[in-house]
């Protein structure tokens, strides 16, 4: 007659919740992240511009800054938009930069800018990218949750917990 050892299953506790935790945090962030890389709201057409302005700011104690007042026009599907863009323009990190002693440009009506579009409604535009960074923290906080969590389940949780499978110490 064989004596049948039994196994059996310890209760889940905190260290079970942390490590469900983790991995539902790193799901979370990887499908943030994947929305905002593979589904792209923005689309791009050619524009141009239909009256510019370049204000030139000094302040007592800071050097001197331009900010950009624009007027531009773009085309969706055979439908004429147009919008409107106030503020600093960009030297990097947009379709349409510009190093600063080139904004001149800007000012000449007809001059080509690349405009970016709601896909959903085309009436909603802008002219710089907006989003790259939220992308890049998602893609960031994804890897290092993913790389807690791994640590976790390899290293924390076993030591913790003891082993996820216990014996009857009266049965060796």
């Amino acid at each position: 007659m064989t004596m049948h050892h039994r196994r059996t299953w310890r209760h889940p506790g905190p260290p079970e919740l942390v490590a469900v935790a983790l991995l539902v945090l790193t799901a979370a962030l990887v499908t943030q992240w994947w929305r905002a890389v593979s589904h792209p709201v923005w689309e791009e057409t050619a524009g141009r511009v239909v009256r510019g302005e370049i204000e030139v700011i000094r302040e007592h104690s800071r050097p001197e800054e331009r900010r950009v007042r624009l007027d531009y026009a773009y085309n969706v599907h055979g439908v004429e938009y147009t919008g409107e863009y106030k503020g600093f323009w960009p030297a990097i990190d947009s379709p349409n930069a510009l190093p600063p002693d080139s904004l001149e440009r800007l000012t000449e009506p007809g001059h080509p800018l690349v405009v970016l579009y709601h896909g959903g409604n085309p009436a909603k535009s802008r002219l710089h990218y907006a989003g790259t960074a939220r992308r890049v923290w998602y893609g960031v906080l994804a890897l290092a949750a993913g790389l807690m969590a791994l640590f976790y389940c390899l290293s924390v949780y076993p030591v913790w917990r003891g082993g996820p499978l216990t014996r009857s110490r009266a049965h060796p």
